[in-house]
């Protein structure tokens, strides 16, 4: 019988010293008005760019790859022999500014961008969201026919993007990014 006594005071004090406090709560505060930073893994999302930035003076090295129609078969190597590629460099010049600058297989493209931080997201919730400014301008140097006697800056088309997103909780992330294209010359349909 005395090892039940010790068994019920043994549950007893566990169980209270389960429901105690976290103490690095009490030595390491968190501020409410934090800025809630990884709303996503990686600067990207698929294709597109998210509401994350590299801190000043990260350089990241980026190859990207897209790959054909796996419908295509074994002659096409299922997509591979489609793949295009792009390689760029990313630079983040200060906390709320980003940088890039790239060249992509696809139409041999040469693309540069800037991605400049608004407004953060923070823990309170006073700001339940952040808004990143994207604009990027690219170029098609690929040497086809209808592109010929067009003027280098017929050649040229721009991108603008708010890129709005929000930390829901430590799941779940979502943006929404609307776009505005403007190419200066486009191919005639006829």
């Amino acid at each position: 019988m005395a090892w039940l006594n010790k068994f019920f005071i043994l549950i007893m004090l566990s169980s209270t010293l389960l429901s105690q406090d976290n103490l690095e709560s009490f030595l390491d505060p968190i501020d409410e008005n934090t800025i809630i930073n990884g709303t996503f893994l990686s600067t990207r999302i698929i294709n597109g760019h998210s509401v994350e930035m590299f801190g000043p003076g990260a350089l990241d090295v980026r190859i990207s790859h897209r790959f054909g129609a796996l419908n295509t078969g074994f002659y096409e190597m299922f997509g591979l022999d489609q793949a295009t590629i792009r390689i760029g460099l990313e630079y983040g010049l200060s906390k709320n500014i980003m940088i890039g600058f790239g060249r992509s297989s696809e139409r041999k493209n040469y693309d540069g961008f800037l991605k400049y931080s608004i407004i953060k997201q923070s823990k309170n919730q006073k700001i339940p969201l952040s808004i990143v400014y994207f604009g990027s301008i690219s170029m098609e140097t690929e040497k086809k026919v209808y592109l010929a006697n067009y003027p280098i800056s017929g050649k040229i088309s721009y991108c603008n993007q708010l890129l709005i997103a929000s930390k829901l909780n430590d799941n779940i992330s979502m943006q929404l990014i609307p776009t505005f294209i403007h190419r200066n010359m486009v191919q005639n349909s006829t």
